[in-house]
């Protein structure tokens, strides 16, 4: 089902940027709009992960670094059946966390430093919260339809 409604998405934004191109140049408009979209959704998709987590000047860490983090997240992907997620540590000063990864196996946590502060049943909350978009595909829906609107807006800015 979630496929279905990523594949709904991708192709709703995809009309929405063609029609975009035809209104601001014709046929021709058109046609550059879908190859843009085409290009749009194949970074979005295979590299959004990799783009988020390079915006946010996330670093990758092994488990034995933060090993409450891992321990934690161990527990709750055994739990929920998944693969263990890459780990990532945020520069940020504000408390942040976020998951992103076009599904389970491409999956990745990112974290910031001072979070790890939090009491064990906040810490887990906020995991299990991150865990359930990556189970249930959530993030790479966001991570298209970001990119898209991106797109639409880029495209109205070169031929507007």
């Amino acid at each position: 089902m979630e496929a279905f409604k990523i594949t709904f998405l991708m192709t709703f934004l995809t009309v929405a940027l063609i029609r975009t191109g035809r209104m601001l140049g014709g046929e021709e408009g058109a046609w550059v709009a879908f190859i843009f979209a085409l290009a749009t959704h194949g970074i979005s998709y295979w590299f959004g992960d990799k783009i988020i987590l390079w915006i946010y000047g996330a670093k990758e860490i092994e488990g034995n670094k933060a090993p409450r983090l891992y321990r934690i997240v161990q527990e709750l992907t055994f739990r929920d059946q998944m693969p263990m997620p890459r780990f990532y540590l945020l520069p940020q000063r504000s408390p942040i966390a976020f998951a992103t990864g076009r599904d389970e196996k491409h999956a990745a946590v990112a974290i910031q430093q001072d979070i790890h502060g939090l009491d064990e049943a906040k810490l887990r909350s906020v995991l299990a919260r991150d865990l359930s978009q990556i189970k249930h595909r959530d993030r790479i829906a966001g991570i298209v339809t970001a990119s898209v609107i991106g797109a639409i807006s880029m495209f109205v800015n070169i031929l507007g």
